[in-house]
């Protein structure tokens, strides 16, 4: 276990799964079959929970020691995805002591086209856990496992009352669909239910809600690690998903 200090918010966080995990809900176990408990934590520019979700400037990319020096961005971005990925992943990972994702590259591409400071943002996950099984590039969608997906609903609950976030970014399918069937007291999301992200429209991709007495924008988008520049057209689709942030950070700033 690293004995870098995180900032309270994300202790606050990490202890609460940890409460969660003790009450073994899947036959006595912390996760369901091929799900299990992170080892340790690393201490680089990571999603949370294999991390802090903090961000890190590019000169720290190369090395996995010494804590951000980002704060909890509170009332900032959040941007949620998936699943953090696999074990076998986090130990090569941790033996290589640096992380080279293309999801952190390609994120960084879409917030420098929107002009979004990556010190607003708190990047995590929708589900709980570490895959055992499965590469991290395999498309798992746990929203027909309903404990599973109500076990971590409620820490996905407990992220968003603890951040506060004014902007909630939605990175894929898979997260979408956990985004709509646990915030189900938020009629506006019923609308993205089962649809695909290539049917929503620019418009149809922002939401402005009310959540727990807040104001709350919501923007469903593609996972970062699909952004692979082939063609114009790709280009041109890039530019469009920065141009969406842009405009959902920007409607979330104004209120």
């Amino acid at each position: 276990m690293s004995e870098e200090t995180a900032p309270p918010e994300v202790e606050k966080l990490w202890n609460q799964i940890t409460k969660l995990e003790d009450e073994r809900r899947f036959d006595g176990e912390p996760y369901p079959e091929d799900m299990a408990p992170f080892p340790d934590r690393l201490t680089g520019r990571t999603f949370f929970p294999g991390g802090d979700g903090l961000w890190r400037d590019d000169a720290s990319l190369t090395s996995l020691k010494g804590p951000s020096t980002s704060p909890f961005p509170v009332g900032g971005i959040m941007f949620l995805a998936n699943d953090w990925g696999t074990l076998r992943g986090f130990e090569s990972i941790r033996r290589k002591g640096y992380s080279s994702m293309s999801t952190w590259r390609n994120l960084k591409q879409r917030l420098t086209a929107a002009g979004i400071c990556g010190k607003v943002g708190f990047y995590t996950n929708a589900y709980l856990g570490i895959r055992t099984k499965k590469n991290a590039i395999d498309s798992l969608d746990w929203s027909d496992d309903k404990k599973f997906r109500e076990f971590c609903g409620e820490f996905l609950r407990f992220q968003l009352e603890t951040m506060r976030p004014c902007l909630l970014v939605v990175l894929g399918q898979s997260a979408k669909e956990m985004v709509c069937l646990t915030l189900t007291e938020i009629p506006e999301l019923a609308a993205w239910k089962s649809r695909k992200l290539s049917s929503l429209g620019a418009e149809e991709s922002i939401r402005v809600v009310e959540w727990r007495g807040r104001k709350l924008v919501v923007h469903v988008t593609s996972h970062p690690y699909s952004d692979i520049k082939k063609d114009e057209a790709a280009k041109a689709a890039e530019a469009e998903r920065a141009e969406r942030l842009k405009q959902a950070w920007e409607t979330a700033k104004s209120r």
